[in-house]
């Protein structure tokens, strides 16, 4: 028996780049799987290119427009898999990328997500092209940074259990936070040691924005240190100089001593 899995993406004026996350669904070798697209209030011809799909089992879903976070959430509330992926507009899998997830997460019930290495593509435009997300999972890596994209496959009962992705990071980084959630709550992940996933960072995307902006990227650290009181150190002026400062959450902010319950 092979379970079902749900794949979300979420599109908002994602005309252009569609076809692509679709495409990279239809030739996934494992067949058991439904995928959703919620069309977040695109004002371009996102709706005509989802429908116009060569894939004809998608579930199509609309809802004015309210950000990506609001987007998966709502369409996870329709989904029905035993493992959930969600995949951002433009994004691709590697077509055994379904089928090695779910062979970790049917044997090992110790494991709640998987992650791949991921080849992070740039636009027409960039200089960086690049390995990513390729550590081996540890809590204290992922309170210190970003280190693994929302693209993971996680049992349903994670998401539900931690509530979906947090609204009030409007700006970015509420996968990071979900991940810092997950393991302060004792959930674990777990690195396959291959490139399943292909990121294309756009210039204009979300998280590139976030990153050139410093004072949203800033406060958005804040608020998974504020959220997540007890796996971080006490920020005071110097630790509040090192935040700014840097992408990550500097080490010295983190509470090593932290021991999530099992």
């Amino acid at each position: 028996m092979h379970p079902l899995v749900s794949i979300i993406i979420p599109v908002y004026n994602g005309a252009l780049t569609v076809a692509r996350s679709i495409k990279s669904v239809a030739r996934q070798t494992y067949q058991n799987i439904e995928l959703f697209v919620i069309n977040d209030g695109s004002t371009d011809d996102s709706e005509c290119r989802i429908q116009n799909s060569e894939l004809r089992t998608i579930n199509y879903l609309k809802q004015e427009n309210q950000g990506v976070v609001v987007a998966r959430n709502n369409a996870f509330n329709h989904a029905k898999g035993k493992y959930i992926v969600f995949l951002d507009c433009g994004d691709e899998l590697e077509k055994n990328y379904v089928s090695e997830c779910v062979n970790v997460l049917e044997n090992e019930h110790n494991i709640h997500w998987v992650y791949s290495v991921t080849l992070q593509i740039s636009d027409k435009d960039g200089d960086f092209n690049r390995f990513w997300s390729f550590h081996e999972f540890d809590i204290y890596d992922n309170f210190s940074r970003a280190v693994q994209l929302v693209t993971s496959m996680m049992r349903r009962e994670l998401f539900e259990d931690l509530g979906g992705f947090d609204p009030d990071f409007q700006h970015g980084y509420e996968d990071w936070a979900f991940w810092v959630k997950a393991c302060r709550l004792g959930y674990k992940g777990k690195l396959l040691k291959k490139v399943l996933f292909f990121y294309f960072k756009e210039s204009q995307s979300r998280s590139n924005n976030l990153h050139q902006n410093m004072q949203y990227e800033y406060e958005s650290k804040k608020l998974i240190i504020s959220k997540n009181q007890e796996c971080y150190n006490v920020i005071d002026t110097h630790l509040d100089k090192l935040l700014k400062d840097n992408l990550r959450i500097p080490l010295q902010c983190v509470n090593m001593k932290f021991r999530p319950l099992e």
